[in-house]
């Protein structure tokens, strides 16, 4: 929830929640936000318009990408996790369901003119070996994996809470479908990166 202790383990999250205590210092009459914590973001436009930028990133989608186009192994870290399967399991949204959620944020900041702070997800975990079960079935696309080690500070679950979100924003997901979010990204991916993949 988004009133529990935050004990951040990454840079990322350090810099998130130096970032929130610094906006409750400064809030004043004329000044409110509301902060969105992003949980797993993946997914691209239909139209291909817009989708996540840079291969360079080391990020989950981005390693999958890169071992579907060069045939490298896709390492999973842990099958020991505490959860259905034994892989880490996640919370994806669509990135069209995240700027939705950035839309009707400002709308309710322009209105109500109250500080906010709402987790951003689906409230649902899918595991890694889930995404990777649905590459598989993709005709036109070959994948070997295998698994390695937990890394320290892993963590096994991570879902939102986003009871807070659909309460104040009156949002609901329009793109939960985990292969859509999955396939579109790596469409978009081909297309600004020219990589010889078919999906």
């Amino acid at each position: 929830m988004e009133n529990s202790p935050l004990k951040p383990i990454s840079a990322y999250g350090l810099t998130k929640k130096k970032i929130e205590e610094y906006l409750k210092r400064i809030s004043d009459k004329n000044f409110k936000f509301f902060s969105l914590r992003y949980f797993n973001v993946l997914g691209a436009d239909e139209n291909l318009q817009y989708g996540p930028i840079g291969l360079n990133i080391n990020s989950f989608s981005n390693n999958l990408y890169k071992s579907i186009v060069t045939g490298k192994e896709f390492k999973i870290y842990g099958k020991n996790h505490k959860t259905q399967d034994g892989t880490p399991v996640r919370d994806f949204i669509h990135v069209d369901d995240l700027a939705d959620i950035h839309y009707k944020s400002l709308i309710y900041l322009k209105k109500y003119k109250k500080n906010q702070i709402c987790n951003c997800g689906y409230g649902k975990g899918h595991s890694i070996l889930q995404v990777i079960k649905i590459l598989l079935k993709q005709k036109k696309i070959s994948l070997n994996y295998s698994f390695t080690k937990k890394r320290p500070g892993d963590i096994s679950y991570m879902v939102a809470d986003i009871k807070k979100l659909n309460k104040t924003i009156n949002w609901k997901p329009k793109n939960p479908s985990l292969k859509k979010m999955i396939l579109s990204e790596f469409r978009w991916k081909k297309s600004v990166n020219s990589k010889n993949i078919d999906i």
